[in-house]
């Protein structure tokens, strides 16, 4: 794999995420996009769409980082160091989301989106073994699979890990699209995390590919 990235440790979320991943880019992109269920809101990145319920926020780093950075200062939790963060690397997410709502020192609840090119020998199970790997690094590998989504093979993978004195939990999905893979990363806190869950796969599942 040419490029790697890992995970940058963000007072809001664990954004995995990369300095020196492939940026995204800016095209516009115009399409019918497909409508979300009732009560929840559709959120548009750089080349991808995803739903989320209406009580959260977000948007794309990459055309509307000053309105998503205003959104966060609002929020106790959230430090000029956080910000700074999301500004340094806004070009290589392709979209951000949360809930705004604090626990303890950290968002409750928090999405990412980024791509990552990769050469046409990686296959996805070497992927995500690689990949598996680094986290270990740093937080417990609570389930790893590949999973069958809409005719669509997946990788999976639920991690914990300790962050000031609190259990966050993270739910990644990483979905192949040619020589990219495009990985959705939820995170909360543990206490969270169940009943979030159907929330996490309902969002998943409404991810939609734009094409040019």
């Amino acid at each position: 794999m040419s490029k790697k990235f890992f995970l940058i440790f963000l007072n809001l979320i664990f954004l995995l995420s990369c300095i020196g991943c492939n940026p995204i880019s800016e095209t516009a992109i115009n399409l019918e996009i497909k409508p979300p269920q009732t009560g929840w809101q559709i959120f548009q990145g750089e080349k991808i769409a995803i739903s989320l319920p209406e009580n959260f926020e977000g948007g794309n780093p990459n055309r509307e980082l000053k309105m998503l950075t205003n959104k966060l200062k609002n929020l106790d939790c959230v430090t000029d160091k956080t910000t700074e963060k999301l500004e340094q690397n806004s070009k290589s997410i392709s979209l951000i989301g949360f809930l705004p709502k604090c626990e303890a020192s950290h968002l409750a609840i928090a999405i990412n989106i980024i791509s990552q090119k990769v050469s046409k020998e990686i296959t996805l199970d070497q992927f995500l073994e690689k990949e598996v790997n680094k986290l270990k690094n740093k937080a417990k590998i609570m389930e790893q699979d590949i999973i069958k989504n809409n005719q669509l093979f997946v990788g999976r993978i639920i991690s914990e890990i300790e962050l000031d004195n609190l259990t966050m939990k993270q739910l990644f999905y990483v979905i192949p699209e040619d020589q990219n893979y495009w990985i959705i990363t939820y995170t909360s806190t543990a206490d969270l995390f169940e009943q979030n869950l159907p929330i996490f796969e309902a969002s998943f599942k409404s991810f939609q590919l734009l094409s040019n």
